[in-house]
């Protein structure tokens, strides 16, 4: 263990064993999070915390969304960033279903 020596100059703060956020790229947060507050009208606030029948349809919807980044259609008014937050939704949903409601993780 290695000594801390206090100064007037600098304060300190444990680290060691910390998550650090350094590495999100917070944008992209802001984009979930705009698509969540657009949805919020169609599903209710939270309406991903209730357990779902089938959380599997929440991965179908990822792969739906997923398709069309990979394969874009003209008449699609939705951006690829649009779609990009909605598979991150659409999983971040279906993980949270899995670990607050499989007897089976």
């Amino acid at each position: 263990m290695s000594e801390i020596i206090y100064t007037k100059e600098t304060g300190i703060k444990e680290i060691e064993n910390k998550v650090s956020y350094s590495e999100i790229y917070w944008s992209f947060i802001e984009q979930m999070a705009i698509r969540m507050n657009d949805n919020k009208e169609k599903y209710g606030t939270h309406n991903y915390r209730k357990p779902l029948q089938n959380k599997d349809e929440l991965l179908d919807a990822a792969l739906r969304h997923l398709i069309k980044i990979i394969e874009p259609l003209p008449e699609d008014i939705e951006t690829k960033e649009q779609h990009i937050a909605a598979v991150s939704c659409n999983l971040m949903m279906f993980l949270y279903q899995k670990n607050m409601y499989d007897t089976i993780k």
